[in-house]
């Protein structure tokens, strides 16, 4: 099921690469970097980056689980857990360290995405 859960996944990845300066996955082709994402662990941040700060590095770990039930919820609840972070705080257990499992998705979860032909 895609939902905004996706897009806290999309975001994730958007921040790790303004925090590290590269992106999370890489490959020869585009086919291959779907396959990292679809497969390979979750890079943590600070593996890049030693200098950020844990919460930071969960908050992007938690984004981009594998799981959507892993993800944030929402953007919001995403944003919310990111401004208690900035703001040296903490909101209800928002931002806690987040270590994804190691999960290799069973051949059925796969998409295959086609061209469109006008």
């Amino acid at each position: 099921m895609i939902d905004g859960r996706s897009d806290v996944y999309s975001l994730g990845c958007v921040l790790y690469e303004m925090m590290t300066g590269s992106q999370p996955y890489t490959g020869t082709s585009g086919r291959a970097i779907v396959l990292r994402h679809l497969t390979a662990p979750v890079p943590r941040p600070s593996a890049a980056r030693k200098e950020l700060p844990v919460d930071i590095d969960s908050l992007v770990m938690r984004a981009m689980a594998k799981d959507p039930a892993d993800r944030f919820a929402s953007g919001g609840e995403f944003v919310r857990a990111l401004d208690a972070v900035l703001r040296g705080g903490r909101t209800s257990g928002a931002v806690q360290r987040y270590d994804p499992p190691e999960v290799t998705p069973p051949a059925s979860r796969f998409v295959a995405v086609l061209p469109f032909e006008t």
